[in-house]
């Protein structure tokens, strides 16, 4: 072969590479398929996550995903064998559109309600053991002043580490009761209530697995409003000093008004309301004030007959009295009960130691109190089973007769159980009194006896 054919078969070569070359570079570069992109992370070929189950109980599982998507929670299979605690592992599907290696497999200890969360690696096994569940899924902090629960205090829940910090405003239908949501456990914890410029109060403590009740915080501040007047229309004061601070502590922008112009710019508000006052009065006496009124379509009432005096704005409404509860009359709250359903009563309708259903699904309910011991829950073998209430556990609280004294007790429930709005301590016998409100999951009862 001639040296000239050699050197025109290298330049063909040559042109030929480079005229590929732009072709595979575009292929290397070409967007890879969500599908692909899957199977090359091990996503599509095994998406089964494979979980060791070693704790027990009534447990629910959910996958949520990088940016917070998240599966309906569904009851967590339990392994065949040991009711759950077996060693078989437990294999779970992760579900289409969730990538594997971004995922989070999250599983809900009903019971106390406790939260785990563990990273999803597609073909691997994970472990869920107690010390896994390392978030309360809800803590509630109750706030008091002389008994009564706190209106508009700010209250902040933080971690000494400041990882977590959730703030909450107390409204009137909080009932004094700061909730919080995914609350660190095992961690040092302070809940803090603030009020205007009042000294803050704090209370420090770390929550465990078992125990999820906050103490409740005392306050003393004078102006702070409480349940007995939640409708007052006043804002919480935002610069409010402390009863008997000196100006120096009330800021250095404000000023101490005059004593004497203090007093005059109060007769002369005096004066105008007098002068506004009695002109209103002569326009009702003279029917231009009623002719006004009419003509924007307000209908003015017919004065009261002289022979008959109007009631004082302090005059007591006559009520009609609520005859009792007697043998053969009809429970007053049979007419609230859900349609279809029967009324647990036992025997006739006298009135004895019993709950009636004051709100939720068990309202108009009523359920007697017999034997020492009556237990509340959602299993269908508890004395009073709240079956349809989702919030109360399968035990949630039980009323004991203890010398005639009928005592609450709360045997660990996730949610709690409130007196008067109020969370008792667990494996603290609460006594009741007849027409006390109790709570339980989302049911309200009145203790009758």
């Amino acid at each position: 072969m001639s040296k000239r054919t050699q050197e025109t078969g290298v330049c063909c070569a040559l042109v030929m590479g480079m005229l590929c070359l732009p072709v595979t570079w575009t292929q290397a570069q070409k967007p890879v398929p969500a599908q692909a992109a899957d199977r090359a992370a091990g996503g599509s070929t095994n998406r089964i996550v494979q979980l060791r189950r070693e704790v027990s109980g009534d447990l629910l599982y959910r996958f949520v995903s990088a940016s917070g998507m998240a599966t309906p929670p569904a009851p967590l299979p339990a392994p065949a064998g040991d009711g759950g605690t077996a060693p078989g592992p437990v294999p779970l599907n992760v579900p289409a559109g969730y990538r594997p290696a971004e995922t989070t497999l999250e599983v809900i200890d009903v019971d106390r309600g406790n939260l785990a969360r563990l990273p999803v690696r597609a073909g691997a096994e994970l472990r869920l053991m107690e010390s896994s569940f390392t978030v309360a899924q809800s803590v509630h902090v109750p706030v008091r002043s002389a008994g009564k629960p706190v209106v508009g205090a700010l209250v902040v829940l933080e971690s000494k580490d400041g990882k977590f910090r959730q703030t909450r405003l107390l409204s009137p239908t909080d009932n004094g009761v700061a909730r919080f949501e995914n609350v660190p456990l095992g961690a040092p914890l302070t809940a803090t209530v603030r009020f205007g410029a009042y000294p803050e109060k704090s209370i420090g403590q770390t929550l465990t697995r078992d125990n999820h009740v906050w103490q409740t915080i005392e306050v003393d501040w004078k102006e702070v409003r409480t349940g007995a007047d939640a409708n007052a229309t006043l804002d919480p004061p935002a610069t409010l000093p402390p009863v008997g601070a000196s100006a120096s502590e009330r800021g250095s922008g404000s000023a101490e008004p005059a004593a004497g112009g203090g007093i005059g710019s109060t007769l002369i508000s005096l004066a105008f309301l007098a002068a506004c006052s009695y002109g209103i009065y002569r326009a009702y006496q003279s029917g231009k004030l009623k002719t006004v009124l009419e003509k924007l379509g307000i209908q003015v009432a017919a004065p009261v007959p002289a022979t008959q005096p109007a009631p004082g704005p302090f005059a007591q409404v006559e009520r009609v009295p609520v005859p009792p509860i007697t043998e053969g009359t009809a429970d007053p709250f049979a007419s609230a009960a859900p349609s279809g359903s029967v009324l647990p009563v036992s025997g006739t309708g006298n009135a004895g130691p019993r709950l009636i259903g004051t709100a939720g699904i068990y309202s108009g309910q009523i359920f007697p109190l017999t034997g020492s011991s009556v237990d509340i829950g959602r299993d269908p073998s508890n004395a009073i089973a709240l079956t349809q209430d989702a919030n109360a556990s399968r035990r949630h609280a039980t009323i004991q007769v203890v010398d005639g004294q009928y005592l609450l007790v709360d045997v660990g429930s996730s949610n709690g159980t409130f007196v008067n709005g109020v969370r008792i301590v667990q494996q603290t016998p609460q006594p009741l009194r007849p027409g006390d409100e109790l709570t339980v999951g989302n049911t309200r009862f009145r203790f009758e006896a």
